[in-house]
């Protein structure tokens, strides 16, 4: 996408602002204004690319918290996890923006491509990231701007999933997928969140990325993993990285050997942590993840979606609260 001459002033402005050798660039081009509300731009500098990201202190403030998060992991954190994240080049902050300047990287291909050794060895990278901080997290604790998971801290996602329902409910070519008893039963679960979440607590805290899925995992020239938009990235429970990682692909097309990407975690983990980890455990705590997804963060994507996919949706919820044995 050609940039416009609003996002041109922006890019000259930021650019201004950085080291010398990023004060020209040689191409550029806008790539999204992303889900996070940051406007991502590939620029080709004389001697390097990168991807810059920018969001205006004029958004909304989970927007500038999500920047300012993201920067502060680059500076604080990358350089102590047992990933690969993208190198960064430059940042900059000011009354007016949050800028983050990355090295360029291939791509993610569809999840539909990814291979089952690909998806294994996300599996095993994610057992030793949760790993390095598993039941740990104290260690963290110098990092201020670092999210920490609180027991109420889903309130604003319960309310905002409820109206996103309510909204599919109201669709009238939904009438036959979600009638009036299918709807009682979500906003019955909405209205007992605990009942979904107290699984998470058989297992530690620890230090996850939030937004895990397999577009936000690059390929540099060897081909390796690279991890990039650390925009969520907090203290919480590591399965919900997995489980979010597996709906995902799965929800675009891609056959995700869901019990070998689980097996492939544990043992990763146990490899890391030398603590033993108990796969029954993992899958329901995995299980307890599906079904928060399924129901408080898909309905925002789900408006457009077929009646076919929705009504798997719902089945797939009835699912595993039967498999949790959940009473609702």
């Amino acid at each position: 996408m050609i940039p416009n001459r609003s996002d041109e002033a922006l890019i000259e402005g930021v650019l201004t602002k950085l080291p010398s050798r990023y004060k020209k660039a040689v191409a550029i081009q806008k790539v999204q204004q992303g889900f996070s509300g940051a406007s991502v731009y590939r620029i080709d500098f004389p001697d390097e690319k990168g991807f810059l990201k920018i969001a205006t202190t004029t958004l909304n403030p989970v927007i500038v918290d999500r920047a300012l998060r993201e920067v502060n992991f680059y500076r604080d954190l990358a350089a102590k996890v047992p990933l690969l994240v993208p190198h960064m080049l430059a940042t900059h902050e000011d009354t007016d923006t949050i800028a983050l300047l990355i090295k360029a990287y291939t791509p993610s291909q569809s999840p539909s491509i990814w291979t089952i050794s690909d998806y294994l060895e996300a599996a095993r990278q994610l057992g030793q990231f949760h790993a390095a901080y598993w039941g740990k997290t104290e260690l963290l604790s110098a990092f201020s701007w670092l999210k920490w998971y609180q027991s109420d801290d889903y309130t604003v996602d319960i309310v905002d999933a409820q109206v996103a329902w309510q909204a599919l409910f109201n669709q009238p070519r939904l009438g036959h997928v979600l009638n009036e008893k299918t709807i009682d039963f979500i906003h019955r679960l909405l209205a007992h969140p605990e009942a979904m979440r107290h699984f998470r607590q058989l297992l530690p805290l620890t230090l996850c990325h939030g937004d895990c899925t397999t577009y936000n995992v690059l390929r540099d020239r060897e081909g390796q993993f690279i991890w990039t938009d650390w925009q969520e990235v907090r203290l919480s429970y590591g399965p919900e990285d997995l489980a979010f990682f597996i709906h995902r692909a799965s929800a675009d097309g891609a056959d995700v050997a869901r019990d070998e990407m689980i097996n492939q975690y544990c043992l990763s983990l146990q490899q890391h942590t030398g603590q033993m980890i108990q796969v029954p455990v993992m899958q329901r705590v995995m299980d307890a993840s599906d079904l928060w997804v399924c129901v408080v963060h898909w309905p925002f994507y789900i408006k457009d979606a077929s009646d076919a996919f929705i009504a798997e949706l719902i089945e797939k919820i009835h699912g595993l609260v039967s498999k949790l044995d959940l009473v609702i």
